[in-house]
């Protein structure tokens, strides 16, 4: 039996956006990484598609973080562009 306390689950996109939330964070002394941040509002406005654009558009600065590059490969980008 669920406990009617609990909260609603989160879509997948909301669930990336915080775990990308986490390590953008710890990057750069703790400063992050402005570009992901920009790509966390996407996610959590559910804008899927300018999430991938600013992926896009950002994958050269992105892919010196090779935790986050490959966690945006395989969840956001699972689908065909």
């Amino acid at each position: 039996m669920k406990n009617p306390e609990t909260k609603q689950e989160k879509n997948p996109m909301e669930v990336l956006a915080d775990s990308l939330d986490v390590l953008q964070a710890e990057k750069n002394d703790r400063r992050g990484i402005s570009c992901v941040r920009t790509l966390i509002v996407y996610l959590r406005r559910g804008d899927i598609d300018g999430a991938k654009a600013v992926y896009l558009n950002e994958s050269d600065k992105i892919r010196n973080y090779p935790d986050i590059k490959e966690m945006l490969e395989q969840e956001l980008l699972k689908e065909k562009l």
